[in-house]
């Protein structure tokens, strides 16, 4: 019996839960637990009555179906309830809500039977004041976010503890975090992460201007307060738990709590978070652990031998944004093409380095956290475990060779794997953005409608087949009487010539027994009577001989094996004389039979030319076209079988398509509202993006217009200056904003993106100060989730990285090669300088480089 009687669903209600809901309340309800679902749980949910949030207030628990997000939303509606929540994961990350659809039963089976840890974690809460004014009250279990609104210009602020005064800082923005909240957000801004049990609050600041103030970890127990400076006129926000959010002016206070100390006395501040034992995260792993966490794949390293003008390298890589700098002309690019022949490109021999015999490129790949390649490569017996080392080798003559995991493979199938491991986002993307098609791939990507695309694949694929089966029964229906009168007289006219069963292999030989009788007749008899039937016949003089011996047998022994042997060749002359008897008696010298089998022959030779057949085929043929004369007798059954079949297909069809436009409109608001905000924030102020989702000119009654990829006519239009109108991608005139906008677009919807790791190159051309260093930031930003690798000329881009590459030329023999360098911070320092400054460096342009990898973090 289920230790919880009532049970509250939830769920994100942008996210398309599948059949996971329904599966869900099937299965609460099977264990004989009132299922009490949300008003959010609509339209995924049929028959059943939907509750408001006020009406669920005492419930024993709270399912949440979603990410981290919706559990979080849940836990600040919850948590002044003390209602226990679980977490069903279809978001990406599942730090919080961490039981997958698939092992949803059992793991809630244990839960139901009381198996299951209890985490208490406190909440936060905050208050913001303008003036003497209490603007609002929120809770947050993750984090409360102080950081400038749009602008790229850092914010200030002052900082107090329990009232006294800690510091007056420049910077992008503070996080103040509870432990929940340290495993994402804090390390994100480079902060520690704090154990769930911990009794302590993490205070951190975002990208700071200098290294003076760095995270503090302070007991729970306190009370800040964040003060935006009055001088301050960049504008700010408040968030709690990154969805709610509230502008702040200068000189608004937010003060922070912990909510059980000094919170509502409705409000106990704490929330209890259930996790099923198998499932339990270890939270207080290391910083570096949880990186490796938040990105579950990413390329390694990268060995390259006598490719181009490189010789021999060997790089590795790590989480987080890689930037890869270098003088132009260096071999940037030349990484990139190797890396690209190792994920399947075509090879070319003029690739290979000077006198060398081929060129050789491996990849090795972490693939742990990424089931479905894992997935794919056991499918295809490669799996090695975590590791996957991709490898290609390029002769001077003959074709190329590819491996996987020391496997030898197809380069159609590296490039397979390659797909699902690597996105290269190239400087021309913007080109490619122009095109409709690419723009309804990146909408999918960003709208993760993948398995309703493949669903509308699937039902096209179907409804084809059958619509091309009707068809090809309405063809044939329309000559059905002619064709099956001909049908007709075929197979009956093959019966009557088959009637009588004798296979042709049969009458041949009959053919040739009675064409040649008469000489059979004559051998046969000459041979009977001369070793059986004549006066001095061989079996009489054997017989003679035979008994002479017999008679001095006694007179010496060594004799027998004659005598044996002739009175074994005599049975055997008896044998074949009594076989010689039957067959002369059996040879039938009938003129009649012969002319019989003849005509009969003749028949099937004329049958088997009509048919274009060999003779001895005429059973199969007659058998093929008896089975097309019975399905044309039962076309009309196959015809009323094949019509409501295709309705259907038709139907389903466009049910799917209809779902998917509904995801894509969705998914356009969405788009268009990040890019437009991006767009603020890349020297386009008053700009505005968004994507037209409409239908497309089909008919549903005939399938005109139907198509694998849906109904939809997908469109980016952009207005890139206050007042113009919203115009198609392709006609913005400045090449400049299009290279922003396509930037904004292709960082945006890379997050979406399944692939762990994400290659610019050189995406950032055409933007440069201010612009460079908020495309910096949200590389990075984007870093924290996925592998990011940055091919760029912008010193504000490269500060933001997380690792640094130098690609440089030199001197090797009569030519040159091209090396690649790890650089530490010093190195950085003097490789920003070098982008800064060009040939010249002074000590301010390497005070200026200093300062921005400070900023950076």
């Amino acid at each position: 019996m289920s230790v919880f009687k009532r049970v509250a669903l939830l769920r994100n209600p942008i996210v398309d839960p599948g059949d996971t809901l329904a599966r869900l309340h099937r299965f609460l309800a099977g264990a004989g637990v009132t299922v009490l679902p949300e008003a959010s749980c609509r339209g995924a949910l049929d028959g059943v009555r939907f509750h408001t949030l006020e009406e669920l207030q005492d419930v024993d628990l709270v399912i949440v179906i979603g990410g981290d997000g919706t559990l979080l939303h849940a836990a600040r509606r919850f948590a002044p309830h003390g209602v226990p929540i679980l977490g069903i994961n279809l978001g990406r990350l599942g730090f919080l809500v961490d039981i997958s659809p698939r092992e949803m039963e059992k793991a809630l089976r244990g839960v139901l039977d009381g198996d299951y840890v209890a985490e208490t974690r406190f909440l936060l809460h905050a208050q913001v004041w303008r003036d003497d004014a209490l603007l609002c009250e929120q809770l947050a279990l993750n984090d409360v976010v102080v950081n400038n609104h749009f602008e790229t210009r850092m914010i200030e602020f002052f900082t107090h503890i329990d009232g006294h005064y800690v510091n007056h800082e420049r910077a992008d923005g503070v996080v103040v975090a509870t432990p929940t909240g340290s495993t994402a957000y804090a390390l994100s801004a480079g902060g520690p992460i704090l154990h769930p049990a911990l009794e302590a609050i993490t205070l951190v600041p975002i990208c700071p201007h200098t290294l003076n103030h760095r995270p503090l970890v302070i007991d729970s127990s306190v009370e800040i307060a964040i003060g935006i400076d009055p001088a301050c006129r960049v504008a700010a926000q408040a968030s709690f738990d990154g969805q709610a959010n509230v502008p702040l002016v200068a000189a608004d206070r937010v003060v922070i709590r912990r909510s059980e100390e000094n919170g509502p006395p409705a409000a106990p501040g704490r929330l209890r978070f259930l996790r099923h034992p198998p499932r339990q995260a270890a939270l207080g792993q290391t910083a570096r652990r949880r990186r490796a966490a938040l990105i579950p794949s990413m390329l390694t390293q990268l060995l390259i031998r006598d490719f181009a003008i490189i010789d021999a390298a060997e790089l590795e890589f790590g989480p987080g944004m890689t930037a890869l700098t270098g003088e132009t002309g260096a071999g940037k690019s030349i990484l990139l093409d190797a890396l690209g022949l190792v994920l399947g490109d075509r090879a070319d021999p003029a690739a290979l380095a000077e006198d060398a015999p081929r060129a050789e490129v491996s990849a090795v790949f972490d693939v742990g956290g990424l089931p479905a390649v894992r997935d794919w490569l056991r499918r295809h017996t490669l799996d090695r475990g975590e590791l996957c080392i991709l490898r290609r080798v390029v002769p001077r003559e003959g074709a190329s060779r590819a491996y996987i995991n020391d496997s030898p493979v197809t380069v159609q199938r590296l490039r397979e794997l390659g797909e699902q491991l690597v996105s290269i986002h190239g400087q021309h993307a913007h080109q490619a953005l122009l095109h409709r098609d690419v723009q309804r791939r990146r909408l999918d990507d960003h709208g993760d409608t993948g398995a309703l695309h493949e669903r509308v694949a699937e039902t096209y694929r179907a409804w084809r087949e059958a619509d091309a089966e009707h068809r090809r029964l309405l063809e044939a229906a329309q000559a059905r009487d002619e064709r099956l009168a001909w049908l007709r007289d075929m197979v009956g006219e093959l019966d009557a010539v088959l009637a009588g069963g004798e296979d042709w292999d049969t009458l041949e030989e009959e053919h040739r027994r009675l064409a040649h009788a008469e000489a059979l007749m004559q051998a046969a008899g000459e041979a009977l009577r001369a070793l059986y039937e004549d006066d001095d016949a061989v079996h009489d003089r054997l017989g003679r001989h035979a008994a002479a011996l017999e008679r001095v047998l006694a007179h010496d022994g060594r004799l027998a094996p004659a005598v044996e042997a002739l009175g074994g060749a005599l049975a055997q002359i008896e044998d074949a004389a009594e076989t010689l008897r039957d067959y002369l008696a059996d040879l039938n010298l009938d003129p009649e039979r012969l002319r019989w089998v003849e005509a009969r022959m003749g028949a099937l030779h004329d049958l088997a030319r009509k048919h274009r057949v060999e003779p001895r085929a005429l059973p199969e043929t007659a058998e093929r076209l008896r089975r097309e004369r019975d399905e044309l007798e039962r076309l009309s059954d196959a015809l009323a079988e094949a019509a409501p079949r295709l309705a259907r297909l038709r139907r389903d069809y466009l049910a799917a398509a209809a779902e998917l436009s509904a995801a894509r409109a969705a998914a356009a608001e969405r788009l268009g509202t990040a890019v437009s905000e991006a767009m603020q924030t890349l020297g386009m102020r008053g700009g505005r993006f968004a994507v037209r989702v409409e239908p497309r000119e089909h008919d549903p009654e005939t399938g005109a217009g139907f198509s694998a990829d849906g109904l939809d006519r997908v469109e980016f239009v952009v207005a890139a200056n206050p007042g113009q109108r919203l115009q198609p991608l392709a006609k913005v005139a400045s090449g400049g904003e299009l290279s922003r906008i396509s930037l904004a677009i292709q960082m945006i919807t890379a997050r979406s993106e399944p692939i762990p790791t994400l290659i610019f190159d050189e995406v950032d051309a055409g933007v440069g100060g201010a612009v460079a260093e908020v495309v910096g930031r949200q590389l990075r930003r984007l870093g924290e989730q996925r592998q990011v690798l940055c091919v760029t000329h912008l010193p504000q881009v490269a500060a933001q990285a997380h690792h640094h590459l130098r690609i440089r030329k030199e001197p090797a023999g009569r030519g040159v090669h091209t090396r690649v360098d790890t650089l530490d911070r010093a190195a950085r320092v003097e490789e920003i300088a070098r982008m800064l400054g060009g040939m010249t460096i002074t000590a301010t342009t390497r005070e200026h480089a200093e300062e921005m990898l400070a900023r950076a973090g």
